[in-house]
C-alpha cells in the first residue's frame, strides 16, 4: 500500500486484533485463531512502481484515457491530435493526510506533468497528465508488463 489508506487500514488491524484478544468479545472471529496471534502492520511499500503491479491497479480506479484533436488555427497550420493519459486525486485524504508524496511519485516514474488545479469541487486535486510521446510510451511499457483488466484496456488500446 502506498497511499494514506494505510492509516485506516492499521485501525482495522488494530480492532482485530484488540476483538482476538478480548475476553468480552471472544467468538467474534475465527475460533481457529489463538490469541497469541496478531495481524502485523507493513509499513508503506517503497517499492519501485515498475517493480509491482500497484499502479495498474490504481489506474483501474482512477485513471483515464483520452483523446483531443485541434483544427488548425492562426498558430498552428496542420491540425494537432494528441493522446494523453490522467490521474486525479484530492489533495487531502479524508483523515486530512496528503497525497502529495504518492501522486509526485507516480508524476516522476511517467516523467509528466503533476500540478494542482481545482475541478468542479470546493476542493483541490492533484493532476497527474502525460503530455510528452516519451510519457505515453513509459505508460505504455508499464501497460503491456502489468495490464489493465477493465473496459479501460479497450480504451488504453485505442
Amino acid at each position: 500500500m502506498r497511499t494514506p489508506k494505510i492509516h485506516s487500514l492499521y485501525a482495522l488491524i488494530d480492532w482485530l486484533n484488540f476483538v482476538q484478544n478480548s475476553d468480552s468479545l471472544t467468538g467474534c472471529l475465527d475460533k481457529n485463531y489463538s490469541a497469541s496471534d496478531t495481524i502485523d502492520k507493513l509499513p508503506l511499500s517503497s517499492e519501485s512502481l515498475d517493480s509491482t503491479p500497484w499502479l495498474s491497479g490504481f489506474i483501474e480506479g482512477d485513471g483515464s484515457f483520452q483523446v483531443r484533436a485541434t483544427a488548425p488555427n492562426a498558430k498552428n497550420k496542420y491540425p494537432k491530435v494528441e493522446c494523453r493519459f490522467e490521474l486525479y486525486q484530492s489533495q487531502t485524504y479524508y483523515n486530512g493526510l496528503s497525497n502529495y508524496s504518492f501522486m509526485q511519485d507516480i508524476a516522476t516514474f511517467l516523467d509528466s506533468s503533476f500540478k494542482e488545479v481545482e475541478v468542479r469541487s470546493k476542493f483541490l486535486q492533484y493532476r497527474i497528465r502525460t503530455v510528452t510521446l516519451s510519457s505515453n510510451i513509459k505508460l505504455e511499457n508499464y501497460l503491456d508488463k502489468y495490464p489493465l483488466f477493465s473496459s479501460k484496456y479497450l480504451n488504453y488500446k485505442d
